[in-house]
């Protein structure tokens, strides 16, 4: 097959397919001591498996295809303890405005669990893709309210707090939504300026405190697209939100960043490309294009928004 046929049968790669199987295909399905998939499918790629009743679908079983065969997995989770973090009361000072640090209230707050798991099937395979330490490359996309950015930030966290990674690079393209102007300078202190850069990652892990403290102590960096070349990041995990903003070049460049014993995890929205240039060279599809089916790559399209029935209007506008 061509390079270019190979290209156009991904146009519509989502990283899953759905099967909702006869009784007869699926007593055969499970008496096979290695079950093969109903269709082709891509390494790394996941069969969500389904029963009809009453008219409406319901997930039965999920699995990954890995190596030639399906692998069968549950429902998995991700978690982030801030006390992990062991806050110093002047990042406790930031997030509360006083400079006795945090009260008990808030204390007891960070002790408990940030635990995220699956609130749609499609999340179930999402979840297992960023949970597997064999699959270095992880990307996520999908609409308003998705869950993508919360999927990932967390699980870098994780990763921080489990000690797979040394650091996490949260990278930045600085580019301004569509037609909208630039703020300009920010006032403030170091903290003041660059909060606008990691606020998803402040918003998702709810902890203004423990994302100071990772930049005050070197376990977080953040790093703007100008300034990648010639970076080399080992035992890190590469964040990279907004990822519909990345043309073909940068997407090459980042990838190339990725050293040793690091993972690179990215996200955006096809949706919501921010300038023309990305429209028409989209580095996220090439990077699906060529990468699906490779050992170290691995995609999952979210396509549910979960964040409330108001974002979902959002998606009328299409």
């Amino acid at each position: 097959m061509s390079n270019i046929e190979n290209k156009k049968n991904f146009d519509s790669y989502t990283g899953w397919k759905k099967w909702t199987p006869t009784l007869d295909e699926w007593s055969q399905f499970l008496v096979e001591a290695k079950p093969q998939p109903p269709f082709k499918m891509q390494e790394n790629e996941y069969l969500l498996v389904y029963t009809n009743e009453d008219g409406k679908e319901k997930l039965v079983s999920q699995y990954r295809y890995s190596h030639g065969e399906l692998v069968k997995f549950g429902r998995g989770k991700i978690s982030v303890s801030f006390a992990d973090f062991k806050l110093d009361e002047d990042a406790e000072a930031a997030q509360t405005g006083s400079s006795k640090g945090a009260s008990k209230e808030n204390k007891a707050k960070k002790r408990t669990p940030r635990v995220i798991t699956p609130i749609n099937d499609e999340q179930v395979a999402a979840i297992d893709l960023l949970n597997n330490k064999d699959i270095r490359f992880k990307m996520l996309s999908g609409n308003f309210g998705s869950g993508k950015t919360l999927l990932t930030s967390v699980k870098a966290a994780e990763m921080l707090l489990n000690h797979e990674v040394e650091k996490i690079i949260w990278l930045r393209n600085m580019v301004g939504v569509k037609n909208v102007g630039s703020l300009g300078f920010l006032p403030g202190d170091l903290l003041e300026k660059v909060r606008p850069w990691v606020a998803p990652l402040i918003d998702n892990l709810k902890s203004e405190s423990a994302v100071y403290h990772m930049i005050r102590n070197g376990q977080l960096e953040i790093v703007a697209l100008e300034h990648l070349r010639g970076r080399n990041f080992d035992k890190s995990v590469i964040v990279c939100t907004e990822a519909q903003n990345l043309d073909i070049d940068l997407m090459k460049l980042i990838i190339g960043r990725v050293g040793k014993d690091s993972y690179l995890l990215i996200e955006g929205d096809f949706k919501q490309t921010d300038r023309t240039q990305f429209e028409k060279s989209q580095g996220m599809k090439e990077a699906i294009k060529v990468l699906a089916g490779d050992p170290l790559f691995g995609y999952v399209d979210l396509p549910i928004d979960e964040r409330s029935d108001v974002a979902r209007l959002a998606d009328k506008f299409n």
